[in-house]
Order: structure tokens, then C-alpha cells, then sequence
């Protein structure tokens, strides 16, 4: 009896494997563009860029058009800190605020919210420092400075613009003991941001 079901399930299975397989050859052949069409969308979600002021820094990953940031580091050569944490960081996002938060409106709004889920979902006493400036094409920007401490200790800053309903955000993080050293770097990359319109 067990050796009559064997050959019908072999059978099974091959049929199984080859009818997969056919179906998704005829996805593929259907559909040549859809991936290309797909990777063109993800493009839009990041509609941003430093220009060539970014080319000195390296970055995590290059398909990070699909995340809807970008990220960027340099590498600290100090034998006192781990290999891994000794970098300065810089990390750039946006956020629809009309499709996540009705009430933002503008960059006080938007600076509001910033602070209140760093105090939610990071620090319960959230201490920072709040500067003003100006970008030369983007108006108002907010500056909040803080410190955390992971393995070592950092100090961060954190960049706020408010465009067209969307609010732009650059992280700069570095360890407390360089991030003086690359701060006009930082300050001249946030100046060179342009939003691709």
C-alpha cells in the first residue's frame, strides 16, 4: 500500500513545484517594469540632498532611497573608543505632516512634536539647548542640542526645517570628544541642503 501512494506523491510534488515555478515566470514576464516602476516611487520618498558638500562622507547603505532617510558617517581613528561607535553621524529625514499629524502646521508645530516624542519614547526628562537660525532658502531653522549616553558619551544636534507641509529633520551625532571637529562640516552641509522640487 505505501509504495502504490509514493509515485502519486511524487507526482504531487512535482507538479506542485513546476506549477510555482511557471507562475511566477509568467509574473516576471507579464510584469517586465513593475519592479522598475517600484524603485522610481521609493526615489520620490526622499526628495533631498546635500550635494557634492556630502561626497567627504561615507554611507550605510545605498539603497536607502527606499527607507525614506539617508544616513552618513565618518570614521574616528581613536584606539580609546571601539571601532564601531567611533564615528559622527549624520542622518536625514522628512515627514508628511499632513498624513501623520493634523495639527502641525508650521515649524513651531513641527519642533513641538520633535520634543515630545523624544520625551516619549527616548528620555523622560528631556534636557537640550534650543537655537534659531536661518537657512538661506528654507527660512526658520531649529537647533536642538543635547547629550546621551550609550556606550560613550555624545552630544547631538538636531537640524528642523518646515517646507510645503513637510518637515525635514538632520541628525548630527557625534562622540563628546569630536563633535566640535566636525560641526562646521555639519554646519556647511545643513546650509547646502536642498529639497528637490
Amino acid at each position: 500500500m505505501k509504495k502504490s501512494l509514493l509515485p502519486y506523491l511524487l507526482l504531487g510534488v512535482i507538479i506542485l513545484v513546476t506549477s510555482c515555478a511557471s507562475s511566477n515566470f509568467d509574473y516576471y514576464k507579464n510584469t517586465p517594469f513593475k519592479e522598475l516602476d517600484s524603485l522610481q516611487s521609493t526615489k520620490k520618498v526622499v526628495n533631498f540632498s546635500f550635494g557634492s558638500e556630502i561626497n567627504d562622507w561615507e554611507t550605510y547603505d545605498k539603497r536607502e532611497f527606499k527607507t525614506g532617510f539617508l544616513s552618513f558617517y565618518k570614521k574616528i581613528e581613536d584606539k580609546r573608543f571601539d571601532p564601531s561607535y567611533a564615528t559622527a553621524n549624520i542622518i536625514a529625514y522628512n515627514n508628511d505632516v499632513k498624513k501623520r499629524w493634523k495639527e502641525t502646521t508650521n515649524i513651531e508645530n513641527y519642533l513641538e512634536r520633535f520634543i515630545a516624542l523624544k520625551e516619549k519614547w527616548w528620555f523622560k526628562d528631556f534636557k537640550y539647548s534650543l537655537h534659531t537660525t536661518k537657512h538661506k532658502k528654507y527660512g526658520k531653522l531649529y537647533i536642538v542640542k543635547y547629550g546621551d549616553e550609550r556606550k560613550y558619551k555624545y552630544t547631538n544636534a538636531v537640524f528642523l526645517f518646515f517646507y510645503r507641509n513637510k518637515g525635514y529633520t538632520i541628525e548630527y551625532s557625534a562622540l563628546n570628544e569630536y563633535y566640535d571637529r566636525f560641526l562646521p562640516e555639519v554646519e556647511k552641509l545643513v546650509m547646502a541642503f536642498k529639497i528637490n522640487e
